[in-house]
């Protein structure tokens, strides 16, 4: 069986989120401790249809948050930083689903793995996730910015140019051509 931090590694990086990072990486730990004992739920064999349907229910708990933490590492910083609140609600979603699900599987497996599960569910039970304030604040300007350009049809380029810069800047996007580049994912 892999090491938990081996499997951890070769999923997610910290530096793979372009934006959310804290929220990736308590979601990545959670998913990297449930990979790491899912060989011992599936080896539990559950043969009742109750049995069945948890250990489903906790594989698609699990692709939740995958395709929540790749969301976060293949967007743009710009599109993350706009749809910041949305995100947040993928992340609690994938957190409850992956509570629920294991609460399930707790049932039909031993009491040593029921006990690993039990941790488990007690430290993302406590997690808190939060948009980070610098994030959740580039995002409030893009939007405003993108609300102000849709009400006065008559933009000024270079005033929108300049906010998308030093919107960019704060995301960490340095370069002219990569701001160029976050601006048209958009």
């Amino acid at each position: 069986m892999m090491d938990v931090s081996e499997v951890e590694e070769s999923f997610f990086a910290a530096s793979d989120a372009k934006l959310h990072a804290e929220m990736c990486r308590s979601l990545s730990a959670i998913y990297c401790k449930i990979l790491s004992i899912f060989p011992s739920l599936e080896a539990a064999r559950p043969r009742s249809k109750s049995g069945i349907q948890a250990l489903c229910s906790l594989h698609v708990a699990l692709e939740k948050a995958k395709n929540v933490l790749q969301h976060c590492t293949e967007s743009s910083k710009l599109y993350l930083a706009i749809t910041g609140d949305s995100v947040l609600v993928k992340f609690e979603k994938a957190k409850c689903a992956i509570v629920d699900s294991l609460k399930l599987v707790e049932d039909i497996v031993s009491q040593s793995i029921a006990c690993q599960i039990d941790e488990i569910v007690n430290e993302i039970s406590g997690m808190v996730f939060a948009l980070d304030p610098s994030e959740k604040q580039v995002g409030d300007d893009l939007i405003a910015l993108l609300q102000q350009d849709r009400k006065f049809n008559n933009s000024n380029d270079s005033s929108e140019l300049e906010c998308f810069h030093m919107a960019a800047t704060k995301l960490g996007i340095t370069s002219s051509r990569a701001a160029l580049t976050e601006r048209r994912a958009l």
